[in-house]
């Protein structure tokens, strides 16, 4: 689980986020929402270790289902969850048992080509018990790639899928999604690496694409590509910033539905950003609401939190409920609130 507690940022005089705090389950899917300027985007760059912040950011990792590949994916080995955290945007190590320990350097996140970024740790385990150490000698590693010698980690393994997944590097496709294995590659790739990537591109359907150019893509084709490449690291969480916004309105509902059913085998935990509430309501296993102000409004199941209320205070918007044929809920958007509504 991601636990975030009284999590604050900014730019420079300007608060963005306020004492934010919720929790994130494993296997789960959490979609934040909020009007423009919420700290949406801002929330998941402190979640992917790429902006400093006050408070603190926590996964207890554990042992994982496996996904796409015989490689075991869990962090912790068989033993007691270890709890990898961030605090005050600083990476701190600390087994079941021990107190946390703040390290001296950020927590490290590196950008792939184009579109996911996210750190590339690698978690030591303490002898016989399972835990983790989460090592400040990694912070500003290039591609936020591990480099000392002593084996340890920083914070826990994400990858990040930003809104511009713009590239204008020379690539094909399929070499773009291979880069989502860069904590694993070597100067000789090795079979497993080119399995994951055929399989990631496969299962999102974009097999086809893979002996083409990145920059030959449509914007909707070169997302998914983006998307696979952050399938591919096989994370301990998943952060993506509006990864339906350049598809068609099929493809959202496939992308959807896989990321639903990955989250689920993959036991990572998945925290997303859309501006369709709908579909929002439809696949989040949770919802969490920003005020304007950058402040938890309301965070729940969605049943609970996606009502007529919530989105004329937040969004400013009246709407009307119905029901459609297949039981589920809908919110139909009327009209903008007058001002003081």
């Amino acid at each position: 689980m991601l636990c975030v507690r009284n999590l604050s940022c900014g730019y420079g005089s300007r608060a963005v986020l306020d004492h934010v705090s919720f929790t994130a389950p494993r296997g789960q899917v959490t979609v934040v929402l909020g009007v423009n300027g919420s700290g949406k985007t801002t929330l998941l760059r402190c979640l992917a270790g790429l902006k400093r912040h006050e408070g603190l950011v926590e996964l207890a990792t554990g042992p994982r289902p496996k996904w796409g590949d015989e490689r075991s994916d869990s962090l912790s080995g068989e033993g007691e969850p270890a709890v990898c955290t961030v605090a005050d945007g600083e990476p701190v190590g600390r087994g079941p048992s021990d107190g946390a320990r703040v390290g001296d350097g950020h927590c490290a996140g590196g950008a792939s080509a184009g579109g996911a970024s996210g750190a590339d740790p690698s978690v030591s385990q303490a002898s016989g018990e399972g835990s983790s150490v989460c090592d400040p000698a990694f912070a500003g590693s290039p591609a936020g790639r591990p480099s000392s010698p002593r084996g340890g980690g920083c914070a826990y393994n994400v990858s990040f899928l930003q809104q511009d997944t713009s590239c204008s590097a020379d690539l094909l496709a399929f070499e773009v999604v291979l880069l989502g294995r860069l904590a694993s590659l070597r100067l000789r790739v090795s079979d497993d690496d080119l399995a994951c990537a055929q399989a990631t591109m496969e299962r999102l359907g974009i097999a086809d694409l893979a002996e083409r150019r990145i920059g030959q893509l449509s914007g909707g084709q070169r997302q998914l590509v983006f998307i696979a490449q952050a399938l591919a690291k096989r994370p301990d969480v998943l952060v993506m910033d509006e990864p339906t916004s350049a598809l068609d309105l099929r493809r959202r509902f496939v992308l959807l539905d896989l990321l639903r059913s990955v989250t689920a085998e993959m036991g990572c935990v998945t925290v997303a950003t859309l501006h369709h509430l709908d579909l929002a309501a439809r696949y989040a296993d949770q919802l969490l609401v920003l005020d304007a102000a950058g402040r938890v409004h309301a965070h729940g199941a969605p049943d609970e939190v996606y009502v007529e209320d919530m989105v004329r205070q937040v969004y400013g918007v009246s709407c009307e409920r119905f029901t459609d044929a297949d039981g589920r809920r809908h919110l139909v958007a009327l009209s903008a609130c007058a001002r003081g509504d």
